[in-house]
């Protein structure tokens, strides 16, 4: 099997860019997942949301981009990602649902 681990220079950069890509799917999600991310969503946890995917795809391994994140990878994937709204937007138009501002 293939090494995915990424270098570490690219890691936040590519796991920013595979939140956005997954979020932008969410329509297409299993009904867990479309409820954790409601659940958290109507509670205006955004970065929640982004921290418990990076723990997620890191827990299960395998893909590069948050196999060998560290907690401080998190943290940055976490503040990056919250730096516009378009997660936001990218949630609400995939579960047609309003999200609260903080």
């Amino acid at each position: 099997m293939p090494d995915m681990t990424m270098p570490a220079h690219l890691r936040v950069a590519a796991a920013v860019k595979a939140i956005h890509s997954d979020l932008s799917h969410l329509a297409s999600w299993d009904k867990m997942g479309k409820q954790w991310v409601k659940g958290e969503a109507s509670k205006g946890n955004v970065d929640r949301i982004v921290h418990g995917l990076c723990e997620h795809h890191r827990r299960e391994g395998r893909r590069g981009e948050f196999k060998d994140l560290s907690d401080e990878e998190i943290t940055n994937i976490v503040n990056e990602s919250m730096q516009t709204d378009a997660l936001t937007k990218l949630i609400e138009s995939g579960l047609r649902i309003k999200i609260p501002s903080n």
